[in-house]
């Protein structure tokens, strides 16, 4: 994690992977290549030898978020057996070991290890 640029960088063999920034851009996974090349600087600098510069593959993803910042749990009305665990935003994997003791719980039917109720939707 590069803390000055707020990137966080992953080795996948001779590729480095390079996350940064979100913003909010409705269901769009649309890019320019210049939306890139800051990250594209920083990461050269930081890691000269780190990868292939010439050939980046830039994408977007999405990264559904609630408005309050809390990821939403809970069974579907049509599908009973499916568990939503949905809408952590940047935060997924901060937050993906409780979230996944909360679907582990609810999946067993058993009682969480601690109280998800402000994050429980009743059914969708």
């Amino acid at each position: 994690v590069d803390e000055d640029n707020l990137f966080a960088y992953a080795r996948f063999g001779n590729r480095m992977r390079v996350t940064a920034t979100a913003e909010f851009a409705g269901f769009s996974k649309t890019h320019k290549p210049q939306d890139f090349t800051h990250m594209l600087r920083a990461t050269r600098e930081l890691f000269p030898q780190g990868a292939d510069f010439g050939q980046p593959d830039y994408w977007a993803g999405l990264r559904p978020m609630t408005p309050d910042g809390l990821p939403i749990f809970g069974r579907g009305k049509r599908f009973a057996n499916a568990v939503m665990n949905l809408g952590h935003g940047h935060m997924g994997w901060t937050m993906s070991a409780g979230s996944a003791r909360i679907v582990a719980d609810m999946v067993k039917r058993t009682e969480p290890a601690f109280n998800p109720e402000v994050m429980l939707v009743k059914a969708v």
